[in-house]
């Protein structure tokens, strides 16, 4: 409603006009400005629900935090050079002849991590072969254990014409490795973090022979980069990982007063999306309250110990990850205490370890695509609650430019209140410094509705309040750099009261302005 207010304000601008030995005239201007309605359907439609009892709740569903292991897992931009020469002195190939180097090994360096295989999600591959060979050659180069989506082996062709030892032949390229299968456990299978690679040089000349040295040395040069893994199998290390987070909720600063809640549900449920065993545990969850410098610590039923979170079920395409629920209520918890606090900032400690006990698997640890350890919070807030002098305030900047000529006027808020609530409204405005200047107080209140508490139906209220704005406080108006607006609540007797989702506030604003006119 301070929105409102402040698009009505906005509307006290210029009207001037003179003539010599002016007439003067104090006109009566009645202009309705904007009429909505309000209900909490409408303000939080993904967030409220009618719950079993028939009254409203509101319902909130996040993420607390959520864990990719593949943070962990990282193959390392690397580079492979390796030299093919021949062991005898001299070679003359005739065309067609091969000259083979198999079994070339790439070892990553990955820790304590052993994978064996890897699925890429993006990443890029780049080769150069340099040869001094005197004929025209074909390059072969193969990685028996990548395939790719079809279950083809990679394999790359490059056609190299004549060099010698002082201007050899180069050749580069670059290769995409999207959706690559990298088999890790070396030619034999019986490795981890082993890539294997397969070289072939051939005479490509069509009639004639060459003649080839063991100073006729081919360099091949590999390289890896921005290798990212959407699956990976493997061990993939013991970690113990803690962290503290703060979430900031500034808009809770704007509300200040006594709630009493009626009860409150919250489940957080850990889900493990890993094929892998891990550890987690909650180090705390403590809400503050900046404005008043309270701090209230959230207990609840294994609070600061560890819980052991199953490996997830399937395989790569069809996997479940395992969960365990924590349930939080007003009967094992101090929730109530904790949200009636108003906390604005909310720290939350946790703890996580990846394979605990070591690797008890064999290596048999898998991630999948989108996999995550996620903390995942389920709350409901039935709307039972109770309310004594709760306040909302807000400000905004303003610069307003007012005539002389306006010498007085007044707001009318005409309204319909099917809220079990009563209020009080004020109007401040502020200096630059955020000083008050003047206060603008309207001539009644906010009716409650006529609450049953058997059927939590309401009777609806309706009343009429007018905002008098003479001619200082106009004046303050116009040097004001800010508008505070605050509403002070009360619910129906100061008693618990149920409120419907569909309960609304219909209201309509009209503006009455005093303007003297010269003529």
């Amino acid at each position: 409603m301070y929105k409102i207010l402040f698009v009505i304000l906005l509307t006290f601008v210029g009207f001037s006009a003179c003539k010599k030995e002016p007439t003067t005239w104090s006109p009566n201007w009645a202009t309705p400005l904007i009429k909505g309605k309000l209900t909490i359907e409408n303000l939080l439609p993904d967030n409220s629900k009618t719950n079993s009892d028939g009254y409203g709740s509101l319902v909130f569903k996040d993420t607390l935090y959520s864990f990719r292991i593949d943070t962990l897992i990282k193959l390392p931009d690397t580079s492979l050079i390796t030299k093919s020469a021949i062991a005898f002195p001299a070679i003359t190939l005739s065309p067609g002849n091969t000259i083979t180097n198999p079994g070339i090994d790439q070892l990553y360096d990955l820790g304590q991590i052993q994978l064996k295989k890897v699925i890429i999600a993006e990443g890029k591959g780049f080769i150069e072969i340099s040869s001094p060979w005197p004929g025209k050659t074909k390059a072969t180069f193969i990685f028996p254990k990548v395939k790719d989506a079809n279950g083809i082996a990679f394999e790359q062709v490059y056609f190299l014409e004549a060099g010698s030892i002082s201007n050899p032949f180069i050749v580069r390229d670059t290769f995409d490795l999207k959706d690559y299968t990298f088999d890790l456990t070396g030619a034999n299978g019986d490795l981890s973090n082993n890539l294997t690679a397969d070289f072939l040089m051939s005479s490509n000349e069509t009639s004639s022979n060459f003649t080839v040295t063991n100073q006729d040395t081919v360099l091949l040069s590999l390289s890896f980069a921005g290798l990212k893994p959407k699956y990976a199998k493997g061990y993939f290390g013991q970690y113990d990982i803690e962290d503290q987070i703060d979430f900031k909720f500034p808009q809770v600063k704007k509300l200040a007063g006594a709630i009493m809640i009626d009860s409150v549900r919250m489940d957080l449920e850990i889900r493990n999306g890993f094929d892998i065993i891990a550890q987690s545990k909650i180090n705390n969850l403590i809400g503050k309250n900046t404005l008043t410098g309270q701090s209230v610590a959230l207990n609840f039923p294994l609070l600061n110990q560890s819980v052991n979170l199953n490996p997830a079920n399937g395989g790569l395409y069809n996997n479940t990850p395992s969960n365990y629920l924590v349930s939080i209520n007003s009967f094992n918890s101090n929730i109530i205490p904790f949200l009636v606090n108003l906390p604005d900032s909310l720290d939350f400690g946790y703890a996580l370890t990846i394979n605990p006990f070591g690797n008890i698997g064999g290596g048999t640890d898998q991630f999948f695509p989108n996999s995550r350890i996620n903390l995942m919070m389920d709350a409901e807030l039935p709307l039972s609650f109770s309310l004594n002098n709760f306040s909302l305030r807000d400000t905004f900047d303003v610069d307003f430019d007012l005539p002389k000529e306006l010498v007085s006027g007044s707001i009318s808020l005409q309204y319909t209140n099917l809220f079990p609530i009563a209020g009080t409204t004020k109007l401040y405005l502020l200096n630059g410094t955020g000083e008050v200047l003047d206060s603008i107080t309207g001539d009644g209140s906010i009716i409650a509705a006529n609450h049953d508490p058997i059927t939590y139906l309401n009777t609806a209220s309706q009343n009429i309040i007018q905002y008098d704005l003479s001619q200082n406080q106009l004046e303050n108006l116009a040097i004001a750099n800010q508008i505070s607006f605050a509403v002070t609540l009360n619910s129906y007797q100061n008693n618990q009261v149920k409120v419907n989702i569909n309960d609304y506030f219909d209201f309509k604003l009209i503006s009455n302005l005093n303007l003297k006119l010269a003529f």
